[in-house]
C-alpha cells in the first residue's frame, strides 16, 4: 500500500496539488473500513470530487457510503480503486480500475520460491515488475463533457 500512496501523492504533485493529510484513509482492505473512510470524507467540509481506493473490497465501501449520501457515480463524486474484477457481471457498477496481474505474480512467486532453495538462490533475490491494466469505465466522470 505505500508505493500506492507515494504514487498517487506524486501524481497530484505533478498536477500542482498538495494533498491534505485528511484526504488519506488508512482502512484494512475490507467494505467495511472503505465505508467508513468515505464517510468520513462526505462528512467533511472540504468534499472530495474524486476518490482512490486501495482494492475492491474497500471501493465497494466507498460505493455504499457515497450512494447512502444520496450522490450520483460519477455525476458528483468519481471512484477509481485497484484491482476491480467482476467476472460474474452482477456489479451494477463497473468501476474504473488498475488491475494487477494475479496469476503472474503467484508464478513469479512460486519461481523466486523454488529458486530460493536452489543453488540459484541469488535469482530469489531480485527486483521484478510486472505490467498492470487500466481499465477505464463508469465511474470516474468525463471533465471533457
Amino acid at each position: 500500500a505505500l508505493p500506492r500512496l507515494a504514487g498517487w501523492r506524486q501524481v497530484l504533485h505533478r498536477a500542482g496539488i498538495e494533498p491534505a493529510e485528511d484526504w488519506f484513509g488508512r482502512g484494512d482492505f475490507r467494505e467495511e473500513s472503505g465505508r467508513t473512510i468515505m464517510a468520513r470524507f462526505l462528512a467533511s467540509d472540504e468534499k472530495p470530487t474524486a476518490v482512490l481506493a486501495a482494492n475492491n473490497l474497500m471501493a465497494y465501501g466507498a460505493i455504499k457510503a457515497i450512494e447512502a449520501s444520496g450522490l450520483i457515480i460519477p455525476d458528483d463524486l468519481s471512484i477509481a480503486a485497484f484491482d476491480v474484477v467482476d467476472s460474474t457481471g452482477l456489479l451494477r457498477l463497473s468501476v474504473t480500475t488498475v488491475v494487477e496481474p494475479a496469476e503472474e505474480i503467484g508464478w513469479v512467486a512460486a519461481d523466486l520460491s523454488l529458486a530460493a532453495g536452489h543453488k540459484e538462490a541469488q535469482q530469489a533475490c531480485r527486483k521484478v515488475i510486472l505490467e498492470h491494466v487500466f481499465q477505464p469505465n463508469a465511474t470516474v466522470r468525463d471533465l471533457n463533457r
